[in-house]
């Protein structure tokens, strides 16, 4: 009886454990194919994947620095933020000698969306101006159905700011070193709040506990 009981118990944990999508498992688009985005859900249209593949690809050519967009079906009890930060460590996103990497990462399970960015782009995209982003260009797309547009929207206008900063071209010409410090990543959060229909950016502290400050700025703002 004991035995059997072991081994339900054992079955039920390896359940657990395959039922997971480890990180791992998500493949890595420029490993795979040498493109930008991850489409695990099958969400996006054929032709948002390749508009996305033809603007990130144009702005590491001009820029050196590289972005890529995930979109997974949940988190798998990870955090956003935990999550995020593990994907960019375990691809090594950007140049490791600069830290100019960008990861728009969208959970659909879930329902949150989060920029990491790179040590060396905090300058270009700072917490503000990347949430002012969500804000102006992902979140509104998101409310109304339109998720396509709004990963689009905001990838265009987080490569356009960066761009337009000339920070990028310094670092490019200069050369510049910086070591990679995942504590010093700058990253902005949004949260899909489902008893208010409503897309909130919270803090990089997480979804969760910022939602009630997210309300009130938008409810003030």
């Amino acid at each position: 009886m004991k035995r059997l009981i072991a081994l339900a118990a054992l079955t039920l944990l390896l359940s657990a454990v395959v039922g997971a999508e480890p990180l791992t498992s998500i493949p890595n688009p420029r490993a795979r194919d040498g493109t930008w985005v991850t489409n695990m859900p099958g969400i996006l249209r054929p032709d948002t994947i390749a508009r996305l593949n033809s603007t990130i690809g144009e702005f590491q050519r001009t820029t050196g620095s590289e972005m890529a967009v995930v979109v997974l079906r949940s988190l798998d009890g990870l955090s956003i933020e935990e999550t995020a930060v593990k994907l960019f460590q375990l691809w090594g996103i950007g140049k490791k000698s600069r830290d100019n990497g960008l990861l728009l990462l969208w959970s659909t399970g879930d329902r949150r969306v989060r920029v990491e960015v790179g040590y060396g782009l905090e300058g270009v995209l700072p917490d503000a101006k990347v949430g002012r982003i969500l804000d102006s260009y992902v979140m509104p797309k998101f409310r109304a159905g339109q998720f396509d547009e709004g990963l689009l929207a905001g990838v265009d206008a987080l490569l356009r700011s960066a761009v337009r900063s000339g920070w990028i071209s310094h670092l490019r010409e200069a050369g510049r070193t910086r070591a990679v410090r995942l504590a010093l990543f700058r990253s902005s959060s949004a949260c899909w709040q489902a008893s208010r229909s409503a897309w909130d950016r919270s803090s990089a502290s997480g979804c969760g506990a910022a939602t009630g400050a997210a309300a009130a700025r938008h409810a003030t703002g």
